[in-house]
């Protein structure tokens, strides 16, 4: 099978193409033949080893110090079960699924063994493997954001960086939510928010939305923002960081202590259930992943230059055929 290793930390060059056996699912585990993986900033942010500083020593002692250690790159996954542990009972060989594998990584790849109990379930039905392989990370910090503002209906919220793997599902949250979205990121990428539901759009390239005299009652900030898009919140509302260096984590606790507001350096917990929920609402036509580009394997370098150009719109998926 192919891995697209990460020799070292650095630049979209260190990574490669190499073959290696195909792992043997333990009893509690599932074996994936993956047939698309999502390449996120996250995976280009650990690759540099450009993390916020709160997680860089507990990330470098478990990924390798001076060198990664075993650093297969990839969260998100679409695939089929190919063999299932002696204990599992949950998935079954040849079931379609989703998921995440979590800190384990290696979804960059032709396949990947899981423990039953992470959070890989059922695709949705009405999506490519593609499509379901853009949903897990986004959509479980889309709406872990939102379930934290408890955003209710005619509220306003902003969203900073929209058009990227959680922001293009977060507006679709939102409106589900029916909230007024605001959605801010380059200009040729709002004709893709407003069809995705976005009441107003914002070019940040010609309009500075923290002097139009805007305020709204939540803002999620994907593009770390902290010390002028704050300054847009109503008082009493929610401020939601995506990735907060420490930096911007105290000075939100200073300014939830002035004025009341909410500033939250936001985490997503990842369950089964949560899973299953993104799957219903693909499937009710209420949330429709976004996918810019695919790459083979053996392009993930140009993927990761594409990723880290700041062009893409929603996801950049790895393909495996």
């Amino acid at each position: 099978m192919r891995i697209v290793r990460c020799r070292a930390y650095g630049s979209p060059d260190v990574l490669n193409i190499e073959d290696v056996p195909i792992p043997l699912p333990k009893d509690d585990e599932i074996l994936i033949r993956v047939e698309a993986s999502n390449l996120t900033a996250g995976d280009c942010e650990l690759r540099r080893f450009d993390v916020a500083f709160l997680f860089w020593l507990p990330l470098r002692l478990m990924f390798g110090l001076f060198r990664p250690r075993r650093l297969v790159l990839g969260q998100d996954v679409a695939g089929i079960v190919e063999k299932v542990g002696a204990s599992v009972t949950r998935l079954k060989p040849g079931d379609a699924v989703y998921g995440l594998t979590g800190m384990r990584f290696g979804g960059h790849a032709d396949y990947v063994c899981l423990p039953e109990s992470y959070c890989v379930g059922p695709r949705p039905a009405n999506l490519s493997a593609a499509e379901a392989a853009s949903l897990p990370v986004g959509g479980y910090n889309a709406s872990h954001f939102l379930r934290e503002t408890a955003l209710d209906e005619g509220e306003s919220i902003l969203v900073h960086g929209a058009a990227g793997t959680i922001g293009t599902i977060v507006v679709q949250l939102a409106k589900n939510m029916g909230a007024i979205v605001t959605a801010v990121d380059a200009g040729d990428k709002l004709p893709t928010l407003e069809a995705l539901g976005a009441d107003h759009v914002i070019d940040y390239r010609s309009e500075d939305f923290t002097k139009n005299g805007q305020q709204y009652d939540v803002i999620i900030d994907l593009v770390h923002r902290s010390p002028k898009a704050i300054a847009s919140l109503k008082d009493g509302g929610y401020y939601l960081l995506g990735n907060p260096s420490a930096i911007q984590t105290l000075r939100g606790k200073r300014r939830s202590k002035k004025d009341g507001t909410t500033v939250i350096p936001a985490l997503a917990a990842y369950t089964l259930e949560n899973l299953d929920w993104l799957k219903e609402l693909a499937e009710a036509g209420k949330l429709q992943p976004v996918v810019d580009r695919t790459y083979t394997l053996e392009e993930a370098a140009e993927g990761h230059r594409y990723v880290e150009s700041g062009a893409k719109i929603g996801n950049v998926i790895l393909v495996t055929e």
